[in-house]
């Protein structure tokens, strides 16, 4: 029993049942279901903006906005564009952001209205370990005024807020566990609150329920007292007093209240939380502020908050209630009669401490939000129009929530959450400010190179489906691979100016295989000439002839391309070797004798002799490859004049200008008087086809 009691005493509970909360959950509740959602708009990426572009990021993020009476969306990606996504919800149509309060030591159970008529919802804190109460403010964004204390019982543990004396201005009572009291604080209209006035209850008063039980215009209260398994009753004067407290008995371990009417006759009857019995126990009014004997139902383990309403819209109010131990809410459907049916059971978190109601996605239906103290969480489960709910979907609290009410804390006409945070000595509020209309995002991460497509339709909570709307994304990877034919093969290759370095720009398939060429495209290939620090856009390098040889020598270029998704390549290096000198041959002189012998020999100062050309008196032209020392030999026989005409050619091909003629005269005595002529261009023409033709051979060759 001990155990039971320490566990009590940090749990929460509270009430918020007065008149007007009555009336508005009687319009909300009896709301049909929606019809299906329109199709999805602001569909758009963040990471992928543009849809016929291609993007080096594998993981887009894609958002678009939520609607108003939408229960959720599903949505897929996938490499098929006719696809449609599934008709199960895959992701609420809820999204809350956190921030924190802090109230007085322990705080233990929460309300909220508007206490200064500002049109600003405001929040009462019962501080458990302070014996305040602390008022919050309300900005009407989402923040709130520095709180103000004010003393109350011993053990605060359940707020109601109502007008109890009918001067138009919200007051505030307080069950005080620890005092076997509650506590009625007047308000001053301005957010203000008069000192507290005690009336006894009996042992360990857990929650109040506000309501006029004997039809008499005056608001009466209605407690929940753990110790002694009953309900208070206390009717008010009209004037903010109230009588003795009247006792009916409950199941065992009364914990929590709400009123409504149960069996449709006008008048308010009350529906008890009973801890051990795991059960509720429902009085029905007697119109007089008296009531009938309990009629209990079988719940879960350990009852702990009930709240009333119409989940199915036939006009009968229905039974939600929180149970601790097992971490479930039980749904009970009312018959309109004060009867209910069998529970049925939804799991939630550990813990579950206390219920709200309201519609948090603005689909005219009644949903459930519940704070689960050991799970440090709080969540909801969207109702259906039906009677049954969806999934519990949680959110993270600061701490340990014991309890929770719904308000528009922000005033964008959204209901928001605020849980008071029970942890001994701790002061922490947690506000989960709901941001439903903003737009969802859907991320996902390291897709494969392609085009996806992503899918998401709306579905309301009857399970009609949206029309489905398509996002084309496109990625690319794989930096592009610039290639260059500056030396074919790998070999060391010169070249004769004017020449250009031709770069060749390729984007490689996907690496899943299922595109092929320029997945990306390459967009542009930049080269630099002076190691890097200047870059010039192209994919032609020119190297020009330039006179007396200017030009010539070696060149590092490097290189890169960068494709259309942005992927840059690395930089690459290669070496460009230019000749822009003509080579030069000579004929060495001839030794006597029959036959005689010319030594022809060339030179070039960049990229060496490949081949000397030579022709013996107007025959074919002979290309001999130059050795890598000497010069080349050619046997003249016969006795008279001889003409031997020759050039060079380099190994980047470039031919020497004109040719040359040497005459060898070999005469009877065996003499051989050599002479050597530089042929002009123009003489070299003339001299005859064969030799233009073994020219053009030449250098052919030796390129």
């Amino acid at each position: 029993m001990r155990f039971i009691t320490t566990v009590i005493r940090c749990s929460t509970v509270v009430a918020l049942v007065g008149f007007g909360l009555i009336v508005l959950m009687l319009v909300i509740g009896v709301a049909p279901a929606v019809a299906a959602p329109g199709p999805i708009g602001g569909l758009a990426s963040p990471s992928h903006p543009d849809e016929a572009s291609w993007y080096a990021n594998p993981n887009p993020s894609l958002s678009w906005n939520a609607s108003l009476g939408v229960a959720g969306y599903s949505y897929l990606i996938d490499r098929t564009s006719g696809t449609n996504p599934p008709a199960t919800i895959t992701r609420s149509g809820l999204r809350f952001s956190s921030t924190t309060l802090t109230a007085g030591l322990r705080p233990e159970a929460i309300s909220s209205d508007d206490l200064n008529g500002d049109g600003k919802a405001d929040l009462v804190v019962a501080d458990y370990d302070a014996n305040t109460i602390s008022v919050f403010l309300g900005n009407g964004d989402g923040t709130f005024q520095s709180p103000v204390a004010y003393p109350v019982g011993t053990n605060p543990h359940g707020v109601a807020i109502a007008d109890l004396n009918g001067d138009g201005k919200l007051d505030v009572v307080i069950a005080n566990w620890g005092g076997a009291n509650v506590s009625v604080l007047l308000g001053n209209g301005d957010g203000t609150l008069r000192p507290a006035v005690a009336y006894s209850v009996g042992a360990n008063p857990s929650q109040i329920a506000i309501g006029d039980f004997n039809r008499d215009g005056a608001p009466d209260l209605a407690v929940a007292t753990y110790a002694i398994s009953a309900v208070r009753v206390l009717l008010g004067n009209g004037n903010g007093t109230f009588g003795p407290a009247k006792s009916y008995p409950t199941a065992t371990n009364a914990e929590a209240i709400t009123t409504d009417d149960f069996d449709g006759d006008g008048e308010l009857d009350l529906a008890v939380a009973d801890w051990t019995a795991n059960s509720v126990s429902i009085l029905l009014g007697n119109r007089d502020g008296t009531f009938k004997p309990k009629v209990d139902y079988p719940v879960g383990t350990h009852a702990h908050s009930v709240v009333a309403g119409d989940f199915n819209g036939d006009g009968a109010r229905d039974l939600a209630v929180a149970n601790w131990f097992d971490g479930t809410i039980s749904v009970l459907l009312g018959r309109g009669n004060g009867t209910f049916g069998t529970a049925a059971t939804y799991v939630v978190g550990a813990s579950s401490a206390q219920l709200a109601l309201a519609d948090f996605n603005g689909d005219g239906i009644l949903d459930l939000a519940v704070a689960n103290r050991q799970s440090a969480n709080a969540g909801v489960l969207l109702g259906k129009g039906d009677g049954t709910f969806m999934a519990f979907q949680g959110f993270a609290t600061p701490t340990h929530p014991h309890a929770i009410v719904a308000g528009d804390f922000n005033g964008d006409g959204m209901l928001d959450l605020a849980m008071p945070c029970d942890t001994i000595g701790g002061t922490s509020v947690g506000l989960l400010l709901n941001t439903t209309m903003t737009p969802f995002t859907a991320a996902y991460s390291h897709l494969t190179d392609g085009v996806w497509y992503f899918h998401v339709c709306a579905i309301d909570t009857a399970g009609a489906v949206g029309p489905t709307a398509m996002r084309t994304v496109r990625v690319d990877t794989v930096a592009p691979i610039t290639t260059d034919n500056a030396n074919p093969g790998g070999l060391s290759t010169w070249h004769a100016g004017p020449w250009s370095l031709a770069l060749s720009p390729t984007d490689p398939p996907a690496s899943d295989g299922s595109h092929s060429g320029m997945v990306g495209g390459a967009a542009q290939t930049q080269y630099s000439l002076d190691n890097g620090v200047t870059w010039q856009t192209g994919t032609a390098v020119a190297f020009p002839r330039w006179k007396r040889g200017g030009g010539s020598g070696s060149y590092v270029v490097r290189y890169r391309s960068t494709d259309a998704a942005g992927n840059l390549e690395t930089n690459k290096a290669t070496t460009v070797r230019i000749d822009n000198s003509l080579p030069v041959a000579a004929a060495s002189p001839s030794a006597p004798g029959n036959p005689a012998t010319v030594t022809l020999t060339a030179t070039d100062p960049d990229s060496g002799v490949a081949y000397i050309w030579y022709s013996l008196d107007g025959g074919a032209w002979i290309q001999a490859a130059y050795p890598s020392a000497g010069g080349v030999a050619v046997s003249i026989a016969g006795l008279g004049v001889h003409t031997l005409l020759y050039y060079a050619v380099d190994v980047a091909g470039n031919s020497q200008a004109g040719f040359k003629v040497a005459t060898v005269t070999i005469s009877a005595s065996g003499s051989a008087t050599p002479k050597q002529v530089l042929a002009s261009r123009h003489r070299m023409l003339r001299v005859g086809r064969g030799l233009g033709k073994g020219r053009r051979q030449a250098a052919a060759a030796a390129r």
